[in-house]
């Protein structure tokens, strides 16, 4: 979140960021990115009714987030949660139907997606968590 971070800089009297937040509003970009292994909105295709495993990391400063599966096209995804800070579930796996986040937070899940009819596509959405 760039407006906290242009805060925290000038409480500490620091010229890095300081203008961060204005900057990013003045050129039209988000004050408040979410980056996927440096990337915003990045697209990755995977083949269908195949399990893929994702380790999760969320460096973040203050906010939590909430991930979800969506689509507008007939694609629908089962997401099993399997581990939560590197530490594996007693009962694994676990049917989810959102992965929470918050700051410093490392999750191992595993989704598998399908359509009714292709092609198709499903986006996973971050919602702000209150």
């Amino acid at each position: 979140n760039l407006d906290a971070l242009q805060l925290m800089a000038d409480e500490a009297q620091t010229t890095t960021l300081r203008n961060a937040s204005t900057i990013a509003a003045a050129n039209g970009l988000p004050t408040n990115p979410i980056l996927v292994n440096g990337e915003s909105m990045p697209t990755v295709d995977l083949p269908s009714h195949t399990w893929h495993r994702m380790r999760i990391v969320y460096a973040s400063i203050e906010q939590s987030l909430r991930l979800v599966t969506e689509s507008s096209s007939g694609g629908t995804c089962a997401l099993q949660l399997l581990a939560k800070d590197g530490i594996y579930l007693d009962t694994i796996p676990r049917s989810v139907t959102a992965i929470h986040l918050f700051p410093g937070a490392r999750v191992d899940v595993a989704w598998s997606c399908s359509c009714t009819s292709y092609p198709c596509s499903v986006v996973v959405k971050s919602i702000p968590n209150p």
